[in-house]
């Protein structure tokens, strides 16, 4: 009898609740003035874990996650930080100005730049091997490996293979339409990508002894470069775009374009159907910030953005 009193009794609160508006919205979500509930705005897809200004000589940055980064400059000067950005202990090396860098993991990165000299490290920072420059004259800022070993290294119009730490060099045959290379992604040690600064993006399986071509919709951020020509990536000296992709189907291309009167910004193109399809949004993960580089992880999880004043900002894929 007393428990179909409470029954009853329970039953009465609840539509009461009910009719007087003061039912439980389900957390993560609002409810207007109509009693209508609706969802919480969503979390930024990706969002800020690390703020630094760089106050030593520096070219170009990334990080690998919060604590590991990265700095490649004037005269080889390079700097790592295992204390997001804490300390900026300098790196042995021993080369000319560094426009490029790839981090594999957190003892193995990259560096390439002026006259060819391309340099490792497999100690997380602390010294850096030369190994055999690139078989070209100039300057290089594109460098992408998967190791200590099986990489690639392209200029602006030249691509170049290594599977033995860069004691020797193959260059590649690149596929019409190459004008001006703006990223490289090696991901496995037959796979690779070439982005021109048009948008077309080149894969390979093989190599590079074949070529198949995809087109990203640049012209859709209504970007042009500093000649006026409409979808297409300025020509820098550092990196302004990377492209990674995790299996042959999802991918990111990440660049920093210019759009008239409005200035610099920083747009993503992602996939997960190897390129037949692009979703592209716009990065702004702080106001007023204009970064002019770029750097992305191998995983797609941390993006560096540094400006001309090298304000840096880290964020990480939610």
């Amino acid at each position: 009898m007393n428990k179909n009193i409470s029954a009853i009794a329970g039953l009465a609160l609840s539509v009461c609740l009910a009719l007087t508006g003061c039912g439980s919205v389900k957390t993560g979500a609002s409810a207007d003035a109509g009693g209508n509930s609706t969802p919480a705005p969503a979390k930024p897809a990706w969002q800020i874990v690390l703020e630094t200004k760089i106050t030593h000589k520096s070219n170009y940055e990334g990080f690998l996650n919060e604590k590991l980064g990265f700095t490649v400059g004037y005269n080889g000067e390079i700097h790592y930080t295992r204390d997001g950005a804490a300390t900026w202990p300098q790196g042995q090396n021993n080369s000319h100005c560094r426009f490029g860098l790839d981090i594999v993991n957190d003892k193995i990165a990259w560096a390439v730049g002026n006259y060819s000299n391309v340099r490792y490290t497999v100690d997380g920072g602390e010294n850096w091997i030369a190994a055999k420059d690139v078989p070209t004259s100039g300057s290089q800022n594109q460098v992408s490996f998967i190791d200590d070993k099986t990489g690639w290294v392209a200029s602006d119009t030249k691509l170049f293979a290594t599977t033995d730490s860069a004691a020797t060099w193959n260059k590649l045959t690149l596929p019409e339409g190459v004008k001006l290379i703006s990223s490289i992604f090696l991901r496995s040690a037959t796979e690779g990508y070439v982005l021109n600064s048009d948008g077309t993006l080149f894969i390979t399986a093989d190599g590079g002894a074949s070529w198949n071509k995809l087109s990203l919709p640049f012209k859709d951020t209504g970007m042009a470069n500093g000649k006026g020509q409409e979808g297409m990536l300025n020509d820098t000296q550092f990196p302004n775009a990377r492209v990674t992709f995790t299996d042959a189907n999802h991918g990111i291309v990440a660049i920093i374009c210019t759009i008239p009167k409005k200035g610099y910004q920083t747009w993503l193109f992602e996939t997960s159907d190897g390129g037949a399809t692009w979703s592209s949004n716009q990065l702004n993960p702080k106001e007023g910030y204009m970064p002019t580089n770029i750097f992305l992880t191998r995983d797609g999880q941390y993006m560096t953005l540094s400006s001309t004043g090298k304000e840096v900002v880290v964020v990480k894929r939610q």
